[in-house]
């Protein structure tokens, strides 16, 4: 587990009567793993139309520290959709990027599904799960769906989905990259030159040393051989790049 302590502090700026701000480092012991946020300190005399009154200098606040040093990486929709904006830099299709998230999809499915790890392990197979979806304009109900019909799937020994015709679509990815660049666009999303993906790239790194990019191979070989096998130079691709991967210690983000 990780060291999450506070690091570093600034004095409280009073900014109102009974209203601080505070810049905080908090995180573990490696400065490059830590990150500063702020905090608004009240008193008991504090009440709810001074808070709102004085938003504007909490969000110019916040807002400028996170130009300085970008977003925080551990929020898995961004991690993800940087990362895959370098492999669509590279001249991967979106179709091509769809088929890579419904293999991740299954990878997931098969980790928060496998009873004999735990609930500690099963629960991250299914935060992961659930972010991957999510990221693509998935609501509760959706994914719950998709986990009920991958589960009984599963338990037949068959891939629920193909990789061409799985929960991610060419047209999900479209515009799950249109939201991304629009938050780009209005300084909501902010990503410094050193920014890290270590959130995804733990991701798949936990998926493939577990043994789940094994089994969901397998599983789509049997189910949907055709697809497979036109994904498979793709598949190669992926698990060179990822075994290539430094292991860095990160947290397991539910957002």
């Amino acid at each position: 587990m990780e060291d999450h302590s506070i690091l570093r502090y600034t004095e409280p700026q009073k900014i109102s009567n009974h209203l601080w701000l505070q810049h905080i480092l908090s995180g573990n012991t490696f400065e490059k793993n830590s990150r500063w946020s702020i905090h608004l300190i009240i008193d008991e005399l504090t009440n709810i139309k001074e808070i709102e009154s004085l938003w504007h200098v909490v969000e110019r606040t916040r807002n400028e520290l996170t130009s300085v040093q970008g977003t925080d990486p551990n929020i898995f929709w961004v991690s993800l959709m940087n990362k895959l904006s370098e492999y669509k830099k590279g001249g991967v299709s979106y179709g091509d990027l769809a088929k890579d998230m419904n293999f991740d999809a299954l990878c997931y499915l098969l980790w928060l599904a496998d009873k004999e790890k735990g609930e500690k392990e099963t629960l991250a197979g299914m935060i992961f799960f659930t972010n991957l979806l999510s990221a693509y304009g998935f609501n509760d109900k959706d994914i719950e769906e998709w986990e009920k019909h991958g589960r009984k799937s599963i338990s037949k020994g068959k891939a629920p989905w193909g990789l061409s015709n799985g929960p991610i679509t060419g047209k999900k990815v479209t515009r799950a990259f249109d939201k991304y660049k629009y938050n780009l666009e209005k300084n909501n999303v902010v990503i410094p030159p050193l920014y890290n993906n270590d959130q995804i790239e733990n991701a798949w790194l936990f998926a493939l040393g577990r043994g789940y990019w094994k089994k969901a191979s397998e599983l789509f070989q049997k189910s949907f051989p055709d697809d497979f096998k036109g994904y498979y130079k793709r598949y190669q691709t992926r698990l060179f790049e990822i075994n290539q991967f430094p292991f860095r210690k990160t947290s397991i983000n539910s957002g």
